[in-house]
């Protein structure tokens, strides 16, 4: 590949990298899902971090 052909490559490359997935990202809300089980002898989670993570995703993503 000579220099000219490589610009023209990193060019398109930059274009392609910068544009691909960017659209669907911007158009489809994020989600996240946490499962608590209360009666869980030894829960990975208790109320107040779950509480934590809700205020959190109020401000940017759709719960």
């Amino acid at each position: 590949m000579n220099e000219n052909e490589k610009k023209r490559f990193l060019v398109r490359l930059n274009e392609f990298s910068n544009r691909v997935g960017r659209e669907s990202r911007r158009k489809t809300p994020l989600g996240m899902a946490i499962l608590m089980d209360p009666d869980e002898t030894t829960p990975s989670s208790d109320r107040k971090p779950i509480s934590c993570f809700i205020k959190a995703a109020d401000k940017s993503i759709h719960v």
